[in-house]
Order: C-alpha cells, then structure tokens, then sequence
C-alpha cells in the first residue's frame, strides 16, 4: 500500500519514485531520531478487520471481479458467459445471500446466487437497463429501463428461487407526468432509492441533467405521488436514505455547472434543504457505515464532496481521488471506501477529459482521506493507450 498527501496520478505515474522517497524519508526520520535521542513509531497503513467482500464489474469485457478485505482480487466470474453484456450495475439482497446485475447492451437483468457465483435467472427487462435497486424487504427489484423510459417490476422469492415480471410503468404515461410533459423532455429512470417501509421509491431521471428530474412511486399503486421537473430538481442519478428514515438525499449533475444535492422529507416528499457537492458532474453516492457522512463523487473534477446526514450541510472535501470517480462502497466496519474510477476514455455521458488515468479501482483511508491503494489496474498498450477496462457496478457482500 501507498500512503497518500501526493496526488493520486503521482502514484500511477510513478510508484517507483514514490517507494524510494518513502524509504529515503523513513531513513532520515530514523537518524534524526538517533540524533535527538528520541523513539519514533511509525504509523501503520489502515486495515480492515470486518468479514466481506467487494464485488465490482468491468462492464467492458463483463468480469466480476471480488475483491477481499486484504484488497486482493480472489475471483473472478464472466458473466458473459451468462449472456449479460455491459454489466453496469449490481446490488445485493439485506442477507447478502443474492445479488442483481442490470445490463445495458443486453438489455437485460439477472440474479446471481453469491456463494457459488452462479447466475440463476435472467430476464429481458428492455433496452438499457441501467439499475436494479432491491426492495427493503427483498420481495422484488424495481428496474429503470432507460431507452423505454419504464419501470420494470421483478417479483422475487428467493428463498424458493423463484422470480417473475411483475408490474410496469411508462412514466410518461402517468397522470402525474402526462399532464406536464412539456417540463419532462424524456422521463427516462435511472435508479431508485427507498424509504425504510418500502412504500416509497424516489427515481431519478436522465440520463442528462437536461433530462433529469425527479419522481416519487407510490410502489402500492404503482402510480406517481409527485414530479419534479429538471428545472426544479436538477438531479440524474441517485438518492441514499439518511438512518433514521426520515430523510432522503439525491444527486446528479454535469459538466457544464456546479453539482447539486437536495434532501427530502420522506413523510411529506418535500425538499428541505439543498446545497453544492463542491464539484462538476456529481455521480456516486454513499452512506458511511457509522451513518454520520454521506460521500459524494464529482466525475468531473474527480474530487469527493462529503456531508453531514444530522445536518444535510457540506462538511468537506477531498481534492482529487483520482480521474473520473464513479459509483463508491463502504468497508462495513467503515475503515475503507472502494471508489471506481472510469479513467480518460469513454463514459455513458461521453469522453472524459483531462490526464487520462487508467481504470481502476481506489481505496481511501476513511479516516485520514487519502488514497492508500490502487487496485485492478489495467496497464497502457504498446502504443501508449488506455485499456479497454470500464469499472462500473460495485457492491459489498458481507460474510
């Protein structure tokens, strides 16, 4: 592991380097310390002592990857194989016994059994089926199908391994939406979070902000209970519940201006509070195990902005974590965050700029905010070109 005030492309450009002047400074540290005739303990890298594992997908070539807590690589499955391609987004049942892939280019969604790796049931959910969020009580999957602007109902009993197509709704065709379609130019679903009675579910639009917005299914009825337009939430990815339920936070934004975050009340669906990630083209988001932060990537400006869930303000931010952070997990015991990065080639919302980093996944001390590993890390071709890596869709199983 490397320890990490310098910039994380210091530690993809030359790790070399960095080893010397950390054994060079050790050294100096040590002499002054004879010197004076003091003691010196040298600080340790973080370890994480909790019981899971990592699993996260290069939705190029459609590998998982499961990584463990001593951040090695100790599996990989092709889901190809299973006929899911561009694998993008993965979550797991609350005993993390089962897991839910949504794909894209296949247009499709899975379950996969976790201990043996095994995709048990797949199921042609539309065309960009971009999330697969788990109800709260596990009894079914609410799919956002991108190109037919629907949410797609997957009913499940796993204990019996039993799954089925349940409900649907095009939300351009609901009341709620239909009566004001000139503010929603698509009304296209992107993921799903929800309350704590598993009543509610708050779906993000997209996929760009121009076509983002927000709307709240009333999963009883299956029908909207409120709309927000992208012009009065300017949000296209993702909510986290806060722990006690009573609020819900949600992001999304672009290049072009400054992220946004809002928080909701979820007994009455109104926004309570907003503010600045302090980045472009906010996109991960997540809830730290002790419950007290939630973490914010900005894809843009590849920084992490960081808030407080008892106050819903801004508290801090992380400079640079590395080009492009997408979607991000917590260690369970909180000692890590496991952060994508997409590097400098494509995304769904186009070509990153900047250095071009190369894909991979980062891990940053939680306490101390820096990076202190770099894992599955794809190398350069001869000619000096990124490789077709594209780490999307990372979830933890707790063991």
């Amino acid at each position: 592991m490397f320890g990490s005030t310098r910039r994380f492309a210091d530690l993809v450009t030359a790790r070399w380097r960095n080893s010397v002047v950390a054994v060079l400074a050790v050294l100096l540290v040590g002499l002054l310390a004879s010197a004076c005739g003091t003691y010196v303990i040298e600080s340790e890298d973080p370890v994480s002592t909790a019981n899971y594992e990592v699993w996260t997908m290069d939705q190029t070539n459609n590998i998982l990857y499961v990584i463990s807590p001593q951040l090695e690589v100790v599996d990989t499955v092709d889901l190809s194989e299973a006929g899911l391609e561009r694998t993008h987004w993965i979550d797991f049942t609350s005993d993390h016994k089962y897991a839910w892939i949504a794909s894209t280019v296949s247009g499709n969604t899975a379950v996969i059994r976790a201990e043996d790796r095994k995709v048990i049931a797949t199921f042609d959910t539309g065309p960009a089926s971009h999330a697969a969020d788990i109800y709260p009580d596990d009894s079914g999957v609410l799919v956002s199908v991108i190109k037919a602007g629907e949410l797609v109902e997957i009913v499940s009993d796993h204990a019996a391994e039993t799954f089925s197509i349940g409900r649907r709704l095009i939300i351009a065709e609901d009341p709620l939406v239909k009566s004001r379609a000139d503010e929603f130019p698509s009304a296209n679903p992107i993921s799903s979070a929800f309350t704590r009675d598993g009543r509610y579910a708050y779906v993000t639009l997209g996929p760009a902000l121009a076509n983002g917005g927000l709307v709240i299914l009333d999963l009883e009825t299956f029908t909207l209970v409120k709309a927000f337009s992208p012009e009065e939430v300017r949000v296209n990815l993702m909510g986290v519940l806060s722990p006690d339920g009573t609020k819900m936070f949600v992001t999304g934004g672009s290049r072009d201006e400054k992220s946004l975050y809002y928080v909701f009340d979820t007994a009455t669906h109104e926004i309570i509070a907003k503010d600045a990630t302090r980045g472009a083209e906010a996109h991960g988001m997540a809830l730290t195990p002790d419950g007290s932060e939630i973490w914010i990537t900005n894809r843009w400006t590849g920084n992490v902005g960081i808030i407080s869930t008892e106050h819903n303000d801004f508290i801090e931010r992380i400079p640079f974590v590395g080009e492009a952070p997408d979607l991000l997990v917590f260690s369970p015991d909180g000692v890590f965050a496991f952060i994508l990065l997409r590097g400098g080639g494509e995304t769904d919302a186009g070509a990153m700029g900047g250095s071009g980093e190369l894909p991979a996944v980062v891990v940053v001390s939680v306490e101390t905010r820096e990076v202190v590993d770099i894992l599955i890390q794809g190398e350069l071709t001869d000619e000096g070109e990124l490789p077709p890596l594209d780490y999307h869709g990372i979830a933890i199983r707790q063991l």
